[in-house]
């Protein structure tokens, strides 16, 4: 699974549009497409907070290796 299908899979799972994860994010929903869509990856402190918006670790997205739920 690549970082795009995991940001896409934590993002359903948290079930928010592309549009409300930008909102919670701080970022804009043409960047989450991008994200999604795998055309660009997001610096560190944007990975931070899709991460906190998701509810999931920094790491899970970027190599799937921890549990996608923060305890």
């Amino acid at each position: 699974m690549t970082f795009p299908d995991r940001l896409k899979r934590a993002r359903y799972h948290a079930a928010l549009t592309q549009h409300e994860l930008a909102i919670r994010a701080g970022s804009q929903r043409e960047m989450i497409c991008r994200y999604e869509a795998g055309s660009t990856i997001p610096r560190p402190d944007t990975l931070r907070r899709l991460a906190f918006a998701l509810d999931v670790t920094p790491t899970f997205l970027l190599t799937g290796t921890q549990k996608e739920m923060k305890p």
